[in-house]
């Protein structure tokens, strides 16, 4: 078999279809639940809980992403996360929680109404996202595709119910945000804390908490460039209903990006397993495709995005109307962003998280350099930094993947190369 798709250990498992669908279903309960949210609470009244799930999504990313992959590394070795690193897991949802209710209880004023609630209600998030994002790796890494695929859709699909049900029973913002606590807790019908079916089968992470911290300090990086435009713009000056408008901008373009952390542990799975097994050449391959498919796909996504965009969100969301660039610029910048990410997993599965860290680290200097250098409104200097600096990101992701693949250089080649030089 020459194609990863082909290999029964690779995307055909048994559970990948439903992984997938629960991926979608959790997409569309998102997308329904900023809908009613909008439509019910109108921008300004929205504008809480769109920062509340903005920063929610950031430090989520920027910690527990990298927490459930490593967990999901860990797993597919066949390795007890829960017993082992337990220290580690508890830290950084601790770190987690504390980062996150940090920038609610100092932005009270600007972004949340003033109302501390918003901070309690980030805290009981954090620390319930915590134990859904371990539980998540876990089970992806033990090849419980079916799990994590109810799972998926469960956490949204309740989510949604609580928050139409507090709607229509005439709750404001900090009510429907109580909805946002509830996901979670479905994570428990996964009994995710079992032991794992095999003895272990391969060396554990080397340096666990090197691996994590160059992990995090990449998804820093790539999460201020993806999650913290909507508040790059109030920070520039932008009102409530501009910062309403590109969260939903954003949220609406993310639907590839939120497939793919929903089904990175899938891959991440199968490319520690091939590269364990020696399958080098197949995982180069087929993040090569990933790579080069991706920035062109980009170009026709800036050009899909500046003609439907705008009438898709309005349509959607109801009398939020994204300038025409902005939408082209998010569309595009989603599309690298999505290649990008998926070509990492190749650096994870290795535990090249620096190299991972380095590109996206890249990435963010190019945004910051163009927001400093455009002069135009906030919202669409942020969609025009944010495509710039993810498509440096991709970039880098591709050279430093390419890099990791080089056969190393022979002794015998080593004294004509200095010759030479």
């Amino acid at each position: 078999m020459t194609e990863i798709d082909a290999d029964p250990h690779g995307m055909r498992a048994p559970g990948t279809g439903r992984m997938v669908v629960g991926s979608v279903i959790g997409a569309l309960a998102a997308y329904v639940f900023t809908a009613v949210g909008t439509r019910s609470l109108g921008d300004v009244g929205f504008a809480p809980i769109g920062a509340l799930w903005t920063w929610l999504f950031v430090v989520a990313t920027v910690l527990l992403v990298p927490l459930e992959q490593f967990a999901t590394r860990e797993a597919s070795r066949n390795r007890h996360v829960l017993m082992e690193n337990r220290g580690i897991v508890v830290g950084l949802v601790a770190g987690a929680c504390v980062l996150a209710t940090g920038f609610v209880a100092l932005t009270l004023d600007r972004f949340f109404d003033s109302n501390p609630v918003y901070v309690l209600q980030m805290a009981i998030m954090m620390i319930g996202y915590g134990i859904l994002f371990v539980g998540r790796g876990v089970l992806a890494g033990q090849r419980r595709f079916t799990a994590v695929g109810n799972l998926l859709a469960a956490e949204s699909l309740l989510r949604l119910l609580v928050a139409i049900g507090v709607i229509l029973a005439g709750g404001k913002a900090v009510a429907v945000g109580w909805s946002m606590v509830t996901g979670p807790v479905t994570v428990a019908a996964t009994r995710f804390w079992r032991p794992p079916p095999a003895p272990p089968s391969g060396p554990r992470t080397a340096r666990p908490s090197r691996f994590l911290l160059a992990y995090a300090s990449g998804t820093v990086a790539s999460q201020i460039l993806l999650a913290a435009s909507p508040l790059a713009v109030g920070f520039l000056g932008g009102t409530a209903a501009m910062l309403s408008v590109v969260f939903v901008t954003f949220t609406l373009f993310r639907a590839p990006l939120t497939l793919i952390f929903s089904l990175q542990g899938r891959l991440l799975s199968m490319f520690v397993r091939l590269l364990d097994q020696g399958e080098r050449a197949r995982v180069r391959n087929f993040s090569a495709i990933v790579a080069v498919s991706g920035m062109g796909l980009m170009v026709a996504a800036f050009f899909v995005g500046r003609w439907l965009g705008p009438g898709l969100v309005r349509v959607l969301f109801r009398e939020v109307d994204p300038a025409p660039v902005l939408a082209a610029t998010v569309a595009a910048g989603m599309v690298a962003a999505s290649a990008a990410q998926i070509t990492g997993q190749v650096l994870v599965a290795q535990g090249a998280t620096g190299r991972l860290a380095n590109a996206w680290a890249v990435g963010l200097g190019v945004a910051v350099l163009a927001l400093l250098g455009l002069r135009s409104a906030p919202d669409v200097a942020v969609g025009s930094a944010f495509l710039l600096g993810e498509f440096a990101a991709l970039c880098m992701v591709g050279f430093s993947v390419i890099r990791s693949f080089r056969p190393p250089r022979s002794p015998a080649a080593e004294p004509s190369q200095i010759g030479s030089g």
